[in-house]
């Protein structure tokens, strides 16, 4: 399967990606990400992996927008070599097939402090985490996924959907209808609405005014 596989959580996600790397014969080299200042965030929380481990060859995704726009998150390619600090990652979903170097990126974590003499508030950094801006990415957890847009996805729900609107997310990942495909049928028990959006909409529904026409 050459597109990405939606994953309810974590754990699932994580076994298809270790496997598939496994698979991979060249060798691995893992980069390490650096907390700075206050970056108070749990590991498995962290905008891309703490350390992440990669081979020639291995899909990733980028999870960050690049400055020059080389690139944005969610952008899908392959790695193609291998330095002490960056990669080259070859962009799948461009029409060239252009490659890219990629290095280390940061991710601010900002204070707001009142300025009294300006009378405003004005972002403060306390803190920074620095990492490549990639993640494996033959699978993704839906949740992951939220926001971007493939061109073929498979769904894979087969320990069920467990959050409100998840399973809509995952359908909605794919840029056509051809493009998804299922690891298991969709349960009717997968599909879980939030009750205070169902609530909101039936008083939105009772609320809009009916005009009489003549």
């Amino acid at each position: 399967f050459d597109g990405v596989i939606l994953s309810g959580d974590n754990e699932r996600a994580a076994t298809i990606n270790a496997q598939r790397l496994a698979l991979i014969k060249s060798p691995a080299r893992t980069f390490k990400g650096t907390i700075t200042g206050e970056f108070k965030v749990d590991k498995n929380r962290l905008p891309v992996t703490l350390e992440l481990t990669l081979k020639v060859g291995s899909q990733v995704m980028f999870a960050k927008n690049d400055a020059e726009k080389k690139w944005v998150n969610g952008t899908l390619g392959f790695v193609r070599e291998m330095g002490a600090d960056y990669v080259t990652v070859e962009i799948s979903d461009s029409p060239d097939r252009r490659i890219v170097r990629v290095k280390a990126q940061q991710w601010e974590n900002l204070k707001y402090v009142f300025d009294q003499n300006e009378n405003v508030l004005k972002p403060e950094k306390i803190g920074s985490y620095e990492q490549l801006p990639l993640m494996l990415a033959w699978a993704v957890t839906v949740h992951k996924s939220q926001g971007k847009s493939f061109d073929r996805v498979h769904i894979d729900l087969s320990r069920g959907a467990f959050a409100e609107g998840q399973v809509y997310v995952a359908l909605s990942r794919c840029r056509t209808l051809a493009g998804v495909t299922l690891e298991k049928e969709i349960l009717r028990r997968d599909v879980r609405l939030n009750d205070d959006v169902i609530k909101f909409c039936e008083e939105l529904k009772e609320n809009i005014p009916v005009y009489e026409t003549r």
